[in-house]
């Protein structure tokens, strides 16, 4: 299937991927799905294979690409909002040239940073706060509402956990 779905509004879309789920779960049967929105990739997909200028440069599920991408351009397939990719010198990580956070990665309120909100968007279930920190917008992404204002400083903190390291090439260090 090529995008069945593109040219769909959101509500007939999201009946569609389920109805096209159950249809593939009972014939147990394989789809090879194409598409460019990550929410069909991601919940209609059992295996995802990233393609970069018609080369395949990943495959797994969606758990796999999301959580453990082998570059930065697959780092930022999967994921709204979307993962940030900040040089390492900006926290201190010398020897990284460049990592990834994920939105939900950060805690805002607590932490050693400070920045200053430049957005506040609330999405109901979530709330996306974009910090600037030394000229950096940084997303972070909360459950629920957040109150708070634009210009206010604050301070945050990384999950240094889940934080995805890159060589210069774009490439993913992987821990020893």
């Amino acid at each position: 299937m090529d995008e069945p779905l593109s040219s769909l509004d959101a509500k007939l879309r999201e009946s569609l991927r389920v109805e096209l789920k159950n249809i593939q779960t009972n014939l147990n049967s394989t789809i090879l799905y194409v598409t460019h929105d990550q929410a069909e990739a991601t919940t209609l997909a059992d295996k995802i294979g990233v393609l970069k200028e018609g080369h395949l440069v990943q495959i797994g599920t969606p758990e796999e690409i999301y959580e453990n991408p082998n570059s930065i351009y697959v780092s930022q397939r999967l994921g709204s909002p979307k993962i940030n990719i900040l040089p390492g010198k900006l926290f201190g990580m010398n020897d990284v040239p460049t990592f990834g956070i994920r939105p939900e990665n950060i805690t805002i309120g607590t932490g050693n940073y400070s920045a200053k909100i430049i957005s506040i968007e609330n999405l109901g279930s979530e709330t996306v706060v974009a910090l600037n920190f030394k000229d950096q917008e940084i997303l972070v992404s909360i459950q629920g509402n957040y109150k708070s204002s634009i210009n206010e400083t604050i301070n945050f903190d990384i999950n240094n956990e889940k934080v995805l390291r890159f060589d210069q090439e774009g490439n993913r260090i992987y821990e020893r």
